[in-house]
């Protein structure tokens, strides 16, 4: 059976991996001069070479002839854990081996010297999904290991493991592989497999793996057992494989949202679910094609209805993976908000665009109000054009800077954007006092309403989401008889 790109491109040296530059060079540094910890903890995203790295470290500590920092790939100690047959170089899935039994073996074991090698390694992936008694279980070990036992502990999710764990281990963080370096990667794979590929083509891909260097190259492969050598894949060809589509499909949706065109926009959805589209992925691209296209306008109201925009389709694409009926989902929502931004094809004024309100001129007279700057000013121009996320995270909230103050409201209804200002807290801060301002962070508070007085009759309870979805519908199409069940949530 042909050996998968993954496994046949999988770095074998420190040299070999693509990205991760500071994990490479603490483990160059510590093992050339003989200084490892005991225990590590890898944590980062899937896919960014934790489990390859554990390997590397494991090959180097047992080598017979290293070359420096590096493993010589060349001897039996090498070569058998390359293979998976190491004696001493035990891997474990703590998805699927959690308990407590399988850990006190362990804690039983690490007494004994190594068969094979001159280290005993445990390489445990996923290790944040062990039960609280398989912790406790290799923690004293952890703490006090032999000289010859080394941990080292994968993760996705270093918030879930114990601070007791944390505390005995080094944590070595590993962050997602850049866009640029995925590229080359990729080019170079498929030169040497004999693939001709267009830079667009290998930008949608890195794209669409999310920093993931595994998943680029599963990607990749998916594509390159589709077509012949001799053709030349650019990025149209790429998109038909992956179920992805071009930038000229997403202003088409665009257009039919702004002037609410609710049978195209159903036409629409149904060429997208006939045609195989993921509508998560679509979303997530929608989202960053608006963004990447608001950097090039200058007209603040146009860049808030992209922006709300880019916010709601984010939204989605959160919620519509969980979605049994994913076509209804992205129609339902699409239809709601194209009724909010374009109330008719003869009136698609924008709803930003707020009428000025009548001045009562004794008032100004009497009573000084502060200054309220426009909503595209100065400070927002600057996020703008540094900190583009948090910019779009900021226009989605309520936003209001006047002559001493900057005041934000986080809104529980938009949790991105609201996690997002929160995140950045320090840096809005000092670009606030930069500007002679103080930044003040309001978190919304939502006011319980009174339960309804129970009848002597109750009414069949009806799921919250089938309610919402029914009423969105019937608002949109008041004279259909409309009929929804379960399954089409």
């Amino acid at each position: 059976m042909e050996q998968t790109l993954y496994r046949k491109y999988r770095p074998k040296r420190f040299s070999e991996l693509a990205g991760q530059e500071h994990v490479k060079q603490l483990f160059q540094n510590a093992l050339s001069e003989d200084s490892f910890s005991h225990a590590y903890i890898f944590a980062g995203p899937r896919g960014t070479g934790k489990t390859s790295v554990a390997r590397i470290v494991a090959k180097r500590l047992n080598c017979l002839d290293p070359e420096g920092s590096e493993p010589c790939n060349k001897c039996s100690e090498c070569l058998s854990i390359q293979s998976n047959s190491h004696l001493d170089v035990i891997e474990m899935d703590a998805a699927s081996n959690r308990g407590i039994d399988d850990f006190r073996s362990i804690r039983d074991k690490v007494a004994y010297k190594p068969a094979q090698g001159k280290y005993k390694i445990y390489i445990i992936d996923e290790v944040h999904m062990l039960t609280k008694e398989a912790f406790n279980a290799i923690l004293k070990t952890l703490e006090e290991p032999p000289e010859h036992v080394v941990f080292i502990l994968a993760t996705t999710n270093p918030e879930k493991i114990p601070d007791t764990i944390i505390s005995r281990c080094q944590i070595i963080p590993f962050r997602n592989v850049p866009v640029k370096t995925i590229i080359d990667h990729l080019r170079k794979m498929a030169t040497d497999e004999g693939y001709a590929i267009s830079d667009d083509a290998l930008k949608y891909i890195s794209r669409r793996a999310k920093g993931g260097m595994r998943d680029a190259i599963v990607l990749l492969e998916q594509v390159l057992r589709v077509f012949q050598k001799d053709q030349e894949l650019d990025r149209n060809a790429i998109l038909k494989i992956l179920g992805g589509v071009g930038e000229e499909r997403f202003e088409e949706l665009i257009g039919l949202l702004r002037v609410n065109d609710q049978k195209g926009i159903i036409d629409y959805a149904e060429e997208l679910y006939d045609s195989g589209v993921n509508f998560e992925v679509f979303l997530e691209e929608l989202s960053a094609y608006i963004l990447s296209k608001i950097a090039g306008i200058a007209d603040p109201q146009e860049t808030r209805t992209l922006l709300e925009l880019a916010g709601k389709t984010t939204e989605m694409a959160s919620d519509i993976r969980f979605s049994e009926n994913q076509l209804v989902k992205f129609s339902v929502e699409m239809l709601e908000y194209a009724s909010k931004i374009g109330p008719g094809i003869e009136n698609t004024q924008n709803r930003f665009e707020k009428k000025p309100e009548p001045v009562n001129k004794k008032s100004l007279e009497t009573v000084k109000e502060p200054v309220i700057e426009p909503v595209y000013d100065e400070f927002l121009s600057k996020l703008k054009e540094d900190y583009l996320s948090v910019f779009t995270a900021l226009n989605l909230l309520e936003y209001r800077s006047t002559d001493e103050s900057i005041k934000v409201v986080c809104e529980k209804s938009k949790p991105f954007s609201n996690d997002a200002v929160i995140k950045h807290e320090k840096l809005l801060s000092e670009m606030a006092r930069k500007e002679g301002k103080e930044l003040v962070i309001v978190q919304e508070e939502t006011d319980k309403k009174p339960e309804p007085e129970k009848s002597g009759k109750e009414e069949e309870q009806v799921p919250e989401e089938l309610k919402k979805t029914y009423n969105k519908l019937k608002k949109l199409f008041p004279e259909e008889e409309i009929i929804i069940t379960e399954n089409d949530i």
